[in-house]
């Protein structure tokens, strides 16, 4: 079976039930929480389990502390998290992997909202770790960066406009390179990424945005940016002692 088949499926699934069900929902809130569960529904099945997806803050040892993330990726098999609730949940910042803000229709103001909660968590400090490996054997371990994604349902712009509006965002806002968003989907329309030589380029990069209009592809190339990022990031364990002190 063709993984392209699968994701335009899929694809095509999550767009026909935005369009039919999503105006039956009135509250916004509501209309959120559905559209965000949709694609957390999809990320658990298709990541690798070791992959866990979350939503919530994330706290830095430090105390800083990030907006509220729509959809978190975290270290499902090493992290502890520091609170685990119902309507609640907060991950040490060296666990998370990458933070994605979905949207049903994304304009400017809610691009620029998009830019501030990702800054948030990117700006964080991650503490070095620390592995044991046997008795008084001890690993230092760091964690990479972590990844900044928006998924949106619609978009009230062409994307080579909303393109023009995140590099003008960026610009306006001073948003340093280590702290943007890296890639922008739009679902059945195409992505906004880092694109260089006929290649997605994965991580922090002065690479200029591209359009890439994959139409019903662009769930699929979405995943494949995601898991490559995936692929070459580390996250390290977190020193529990540190935030038990805070």
């Amino acid at each position: 079976m063709k993984l392209a088949t699968v994701f335009r499926s899929i694809s095509k699934k999550m767009k026909g039930d935005f369009e039919d069900l999503s105006p039956e929902i009135n509250h916004p809130t509501m209309k959120g929480d559905y559209n965000e569960e949709k694609i957390r529904a999809h990320l658990k099945n298709y990541l690798p389990e070791k992959y866990g997806i979350g939503e919530g803050l994330v706290l830095a040892s430090n105390k800083e502390k990030s907006r509220q993330q729509d959809i978190i990726i975290y270290d499902r098999l090493g992290c502890p998290l520091l609170l685990n609730e119902k309507d609640a949940q907060v991950f040490p910042a060296e666990s998370v992997y990458s933070v994605i803000e979905v949207k049903s229709k994304l304009d400017k103001n809610k691009l620029k909202n998009c830019i501030e909660k990702v800054k948030s968590v990117r700006t964080l400090p991650k503490s070095e770790g620390e592995r044991h490996l046997g008795q008084s054997i001890v690993t230092k371990e760091s964690s990479t960066p972590t990844g900044g994604y928006v998924f949106a349902y619609s978009a009230k712009t062409r994307l080579d406009t909303l393109r023009n509006n995140l590099n003008e965002l960026n610009t306006q806002m001073r948003i340093k390179q280590k702290e943007r968003i890296h890639t922008i989907c739009i679902l059945e329309e195409g992505l906004i990424t880092p694109f260089a030589k006929n290649s997605f380029i994965i991580g922090d990069s002065d690479t200029p945005y591209e359009v890439l209009s994959y139409r019903k592809d662009s769930l699929l190339w979405f995943y494949i940016v995601i898991m490559s990022q995936l692929g070459i990031s580390k996250v390290a364990t977190p020193n529990l002692l540190v935030y038990a002190q805070m």
